[in-house]
């Protein structure tokens, strides 16, 4: 039986609206999964801990993404793992055309499995899983409330907040969508410096209070003006009132507001960047440098260093080439490429995609073409596709492959 009784931590019309998509996405997916089949469906993220977002404009209507994991009998995971990949990508398409992000991961319920998986993936969400996530369907699966994320785990969330930046323009986003992603994505950096420094808390007024604290303390790099910006994303997130949100910040419409969150979220993505960075490659703490050139050029040194200690110790590259050359029999054309990248340059992809990324951010999108060129030299530039759109590809591609 379906369990939908959730209500968000400011109650109002947003209760109705999430609990109805939620609905709808458990309905589209007991229709494809044989039910009896089915350990437990957590719904996780903000909606899960009762912070769930919904915006009204106009005629359009904006909510938090919702987050499924669903746990699965072995054997029936194990025979029908591309028709689940599939189910994954449709109701992700499904709902998008409602501008609703859906992410749908199924996973094996045998803990050994369970603990293969997660030597792949990010600790980050199996802490998710146990502390910020409610059971929608089943019965709860047993979960390591030990778990916490790690400092680079972390630096990983301050690479997504990155990647939207870097990618916005081709996500086909209204100016109120954009504004919501921005607001997040603050948030999210938020969340990756105390994660860093220690400090785990699954809704954001929790996070809110912690970082108040820390930054009357000394803690943490950021300034009390840039917390009480974050401040008024939080009750934007909470309330969804984008009145409230431009009389907070003093924006006369839209357009302003947008150039203020974009500058803001730019300036604090590079102030975090460069914090987690020097810490964890220089093995020091980072000083506050208030001159944006010297601080781009130190950011752009580290981001090498960062990329040459995640070098993978190969017999040789010659096991490298027979692995691509074995490779490239497979179908997936995109995969195929990031297996090259770790075979030529023995180097996690994802990692030389976050440096890629990073340096488009902090230089400029002319670049694009030499950096792809550099780190990708076997591919063929299609005349169809820009640079950044090749690279926003493989982007996808390597965050799906990390999630699937």
């Amino acid at each position: 039986m379906i369990n939908l009784d959730f209500r968000m931590a400011k109650p109002n019309y947003a209760d109705k609206v999430l609990r109805a998509i939620a609905k709808e996405a458990l309905d589209f997916l007991l229709k494809n999964v044989n039910a009896n089949r089915i350990k437990c469906i957590l719904l996780t993220g903000s909606v899960a801990n009762g912070e769930g977002t919904v915006i009204k404009h106009n005629s359009s209507v904006i909510t938090s993404d919702f987050d499924f994991v669903i746990y699965l009998d072995f054997p029936y995971y194990l025979q029908n793992r591309n028709h689940f990949q599939h189910l994954s990508q449709e109701i992700s398409t499904r709902l998008i055309n409602r501008k609703v992000n859906t992410h749908v991961v199924f996973l094996p319920s045998i803990k050994i499995l369970q603990t293969g998986i997660r030597f792949t993936s990010s600790s980050i969400y199996e802490y998710e899983f146990a502390i910020a996530s409610k059971c929608v369907f089943g019965k709860v699966q047993s979960s390591n409330l030990t778990a916490r994320p790690t400092k680079k785990d972390a630096l990983e969330l301050t690479f997504t907040v990155v990647s939207d930046l870097v990618f916005s323009n081709f996500k086909s986003l209204s100016k109120i969508e954009e504004s919501y992603i921005y607001a997040k994505r603050a948030l999210t950096l938020l969340n990756s410096l105390l994660i860093f420094h220690g400090f785990f808390a699954e809704t954001y007024e929790k996070r809110i209070k912690i970082a108040q604290k820390c930054v009357r303390q000394g803690i943490l790099p950021i300034t009390k003006d840039e917390v009480k910006i974050l401040e008024v994303f939080t009750q934007y997130k909470l309330s969804g009132s984008l009145q409230q949100l431009l009389d907070s910040l003093s924006c006369n419409d839209v357009s302003d507001l947008l150039y203020f969150q974009r500058e803001f979220l730019t300036n604090l993505t590079i102030k975090i960047l460069d914090h987690e960075l020097t810490i964890l490659v220089e093995e020091k703490q980072a000083k506050p440098n208030y001159n944006k050139f010297s601080q781009k050029a130190k950011l752009t040194k580290l981001l090498g260093e960062y990329s040459k200690r995640s070098t993978i110790q190969l017999p040789s590259r010659i096991l490298g080439l027979t692995l691509y050359v074995f490779w490239s029999f497979a179908r997936n054309k995109t995969r195929k490429e990031l297996f090259a990248t770790f075979a030529f340059h023995k180097q996690p992809p994802k990692t030389l995609l976050n440096v890629l990324i990073t340096l488009l951010l902090l230089h400029n999108n002319t670049l694009a073409r030499k950096f792809l060129e550099e780190i990708f030299p076997w591919m063929n530039s299609d005349a169809t596709a820009g640079p950044l759109q090749r690279i926003f590809s493989l982007w996808q591609s390597a965050e799906q492959s990390i999630k699937l």
